[in-house]
């Protein structure tokens, strides 16, 4: 008895989904190259989700000083930027580590929560004072810009502190 392969492509080719690729029905012994495309609601699902455009944000931080005297003040000025194409609603932050001889502050906190549009930069200045014991203490600041489910961008710096 002759093998016979019986090749259903062309007689069901009108009943196939517009993003199969005609390879997927054959009676072979062999495995069918079977390519999958992405349909339409795949790409559905993706636009839905946001997924299509991410978030696009950068954040910088630049200290007046490097270094200071031990109770002496110096200000911190943070700049946060949207890249992307959406509005993104966040909250500037800025933290020392947990010490309890650094203070970092804002005249209006308020000013702290933003909404950054498509291409915008806000820029806001911290007051910033330390004291220290020893003969130098470093401090590093950490920078965020985030809102309660998703931390956009960070950075940080070092702030020394002297005591002569």
């Amino acid at each position: 008895m002759k093998n016979t392969i019986y090749n259903y492509t062309d007689a069901i080719k009108s009943y196939m989904d517009p993003w199969s690729s005609g390879y997927d029905v054959s009676l072979t012994r062999r495995r069918s190259p079977v390519r999958l495309r992405v349909g339409p609601l795949l790409i559905a699902l993706l636009a839905l989700t946001g997924c299509a455009s991410p978030v696009n944000t950068d954040i910088t931080a630049d200290l007046a000083q490097t270094t200071i005297a031990s109770g002496a003040n110096t200000t911190l000025s943070v700049t946060a930027t949207n890249n992307g194409a959406e509005p993104v609603d966040g909250t500037i932050r800025v933290t020392a580590g947990g010490e309890d001889t650094i203070t970092v502050t804002h005249p209006d906190p308020g000013l702290l929560d933003t909404t950054l549009y498509a291409d915008e930069s806000v820029t806001r200045v911290f007051t910033v004072s330390a004291t220290t014991t020893t003969r130098r203490t470093d401090y590093e600041l950490s920078i965020s810009y985030a809102n309660q489910t998703q931390n956009y961008s960070t950075a940080s710096t070092v702030l020394s502190v002297t005591n002569d």
